[in-house]
């Protein structure tokens, strides 16, 4: 079965107090130390699957946050084959962008299908 995921990385290995901050707003759930050894270490600070919808928004508002701080980003995706080792590639914000508007279509196509497929039970 294959399976993918997309992820931010910054590109500074540097904790800085603006960068820390951002990311402690949007994780709470995570230590400073967390956070910054992720920083540091040049781990992603978001990792999302593809199948989830609300992953991949709440990726773009990461990168919104990150561009509106100044902070430099670099978007991957990841992919594998059943058990094997992920396989990452880097991802333009073009490219992110298509995959956002994307994924927001077929959103919208399966409300629609289960709004229809709805009423047409209702009828019934």
């Amino acid at each position: 079965m294959a399976e993918h995921r997309y992820g931010i990385k910054l590109k500074s290995a540097v904790p800085e107090a603006a960068v820390l901050k951002l990311l402690r707003k949007q994780f709470p759930d995570m230590s400073l130390g967390e956070l910054r050894e992720k920083i540091m270490t040049r781990d992603y600070i978001y990792l999302s699957d593809r199948d989830r919808y609300d992953g991949i928004k709440r990726m773009a508002k990461l990168l919104r946050q990150c561009d509106s701080a100044g902070l430099e980003t670099e978007i991957f995706w990841e992919h594998r084959q059943d058990s094997a080792s992920w396989q990452a590639e880097s991802l333009s914000r073009g490219q992110f962008r298509n995959l956002l508007q994307s994924s927001r279509e077929t959103d919208r196509q399966v409300s629609e299908d289960i709004d229809r497929e709805t009423e047409g039970s209702a009828q019934e």
